[in-house]
């Protein structure tokens, strides 16, 4: 089972607005905000660490195991977001759009549907191989992980 029924932890108007644009394309609101953090690290710019700190806390506040982040990196985020480290058609810190980037990561989540892992808190080997192709994105994950274990 996936952990999408729980509520985003988000108090913030850009954070509302995640949750309005999910609604609106049938989304989960979690998921939304985990899609449109990790798209941040696609951007090409230099995120700073106060930055990731930020990304990684927005993550950590849902209830997604690391397996299944993993999981929304790999195919769904990823997939949709990565040719944007590739051509710098948007400028520094244009962002994606939350009405172009739901509709893509939910069709991806449609299209490649998670499966629990007997290792939630475990990346699969194929994600560990792959990861330098997101490695930003990877290394968020991590950060994610630091912070629950730290609770």
């Amino acid at each position: 089972m996936t952990s999408d029924s729980k509520e985003p932890m988000v108090s913030t108007q850009y954070g509302n607005l995640i949750i309005s644009e999910a609604e609106k394309y049938g989304a989960s609101p979690a998921r939304a905000q985990v899609w449109e953090a990790m798209s941040e690290t696609f951007l090409d710019i230099s995120l700073t660490v106060d930055e990731l700190d930020r990304l990684a806390e927005t993550i950590a506040d849902t209830s997604f195991c690391l397996h299944e982040l993993g999981h929304i990196l790999f195919r769904e985020v990823g997939p949709v977001c990565f040719s944007n480290t590739l051509w710098w058609v948007g400028g520094e810190n244009m962002g994606f759009g939350l009405g172009w980037l739901i509709p893509k990561c939910l069709k991806q989540q449609k299209n490649y549907q998670y499966a629990a892992s007997a290792k939630p808190d475990e990346l699969s080997l194929w994600m560990q191989m792959a990861s330098p192709l997101y490695l930003e994105a990877y290394l968020l994950i991590y950060r994610v992980k630091r912070l629950r274990d730290s609770c």
